[in-house]
């Protein structure tokens, strides 16, 4: 059996390079008063008008993200964020109640939000964890599961709970992301398909899995012509192959000319002037 720390709240294990965790979850409180006892504060009054109007704000939907699996989230950093604005750095704590347990390779443990020295809300967080993987170990879980505890305790306070509205998250979707094909490229996939969902002005996957580049567009001509591939796809295509090439100078070229990115240009004139001008500097290069 592992020491408890009453100092630290954690358990304690005597082996280097170990984090200690129950194997069962710790049990509850057997009666509403033992319940109450242990969260003082609960429903006692209410905070100010102006902490109410802090909590209750609608998130900016810059500061939503998304899951590949399509969950939509409210950033842990900015639900801390909110909380200082609302109590001021001090005014608020999250801590543990009890300590870790497992579930197979689930780390999970109970947190409860603290706010003006009452328990405003209590959770439980949790998070997978791979024992021969570094960039999943069971201290980088046990980081996440202090995270999601964070989010659902402040998602009872009311903060950022926009996104456990199906209203709002479809909105959201339509107007934000994006979803998309990819195709696996890591050990283990290589060659599935699956889809995944990203902000629209997010990075493209790239690994595990792959973003599918779609095929060139076809544009139909007039009079019975056969179609032709739009000119913008062609652009774009030759566009990646020379950031590729010399990424600084092909930037430096793009906002000579005004633009932040190659997709912003648009016009088959300027596309076939910087693309003049590119192959004059390669042939300058080459002499």
């Amino acid at each position: 059996m592992n020491d408890f720390d009453a100092e630290t709240m954690e358990f304690v294990d005597d082996t280097p390079g170990t984090l200690a965790v129950r194997e069962e979850a710790p049990a509850a409180h057997d009666t509403p008063a033992q319940s109450l006892a242990a969260h003082v504060g609960v429903g006692l009054r209410r905070f100010t008008e102006a902490q109410q109007t802090i909590i209750e704000r609608a998130p900016d939907p810059d500061d939503i993200d998304i899951l590949p699996t399509g969950e939509i989230y409210y950033g842990q950093v900015q639900y801390r964020r909110r909380l200082n604005e609302a109590f001021g750095p001090g005014g608020w704590g999250l801590i543990p109640v009890g300590g870790f347990y497992q579930d197979g390779e689930t780390l999970c443990r109970e947190y409860a939000l603290i706010c003006e020295g009452r328990v405003v809300s209590t959770a439980i967080g949790e998070a997978d964890f791979q024992p021969n993987n570094p960039r999943l170990s069971k201290a980088t879980a046990a980081e996440v599961v202090k995270s999601i505890a964070l989010r659902r305790t402040a998602k009872d306070l009311g903060i950022a709970d926009d996104c456990w509205d199906k209203r709002y998250i479809r909105a959201w979707l339509e107007k934000y992301a994006v979803r998309v094909w990819t195709t696996g490229v890591g050990k283990n996939n290589k060659g599935e398909k699956k889809p995944l969902w990203r902000r629209k002005d997010g990075e493209p996957f790239d690994y595990p899995w792959r973003e599918d580049v779609p095929g060139p567009k076809r544009v139909p001509k007039e009079d019975g012509e056969s179609p032709a591939l739009d000119p913008n796809t062609k652009w774009i295509g030759w566009a990646k192959g020379a950031d590729a090439y010399d990424h600084e100078r092909f930037m430096m070229m793009l906002g000579a000319h005004g633009f932040e990115k190659a997709a912003d240009v648009r016009d088959r004139k300027v596309q076939t002037e910087m693309f003049k001008e590119w192959k004059a500097m390669m042939e300058e290069d080459n002499v």
